[in-house]
């Protein structure tokens, strides 16, 4: 919307894990301490950047902080329940097979269900 325009963007179709900030209490928070701490509001980025150091601070803790390849195996065999949503790592390397769909409507994204 910022880069097209509100009248442009209405009606675009939108897929992420992370539509909004209001998507769960979890989100909630982590949104309130980002604003606390950098002035802004939060957006998928910085909540997958918070999920990914999470899954990794986890894998070191679970590994003994291993390094290499027991760290890359600890990373996958770890499951997190996320900002972005619940990661448990295939065989492929994806660790969050799972999107929300919202449109933009009125200016606004809305989550579809």
């Amino acid at each position: 919307m910022d880069t097209a325009g509100k009248k442009a963007a209405e009606g675009t179709i939108v897929s992420s894990p992370y539509l909004s900030n209001d998507i769960s209490p979890a989100a909630q928070k982590f949104a309130a301490a980002y604003k606390a701490a950098y002035g802004e509001e939060a957006e998928l980025h910085g909540a997958k950047g918070y999920d990914g150091a999470n899954i990794l601070l986890t894998a070191l803790k679970s590994s003994d902080v291993a390094t290499g390849k027991k760290l890359a195996d600890a990373i996958r065999a770890t499951a997190y329940d996320g900002l972005l949503g619940q990661f448990e790592f295939g065989a492929e390397g994806v660790g969050i097979t799972e999107t929300t769909i919202g449109v933009i409507q009125d200016g606004k994204l809305v989550e579809q269900k």
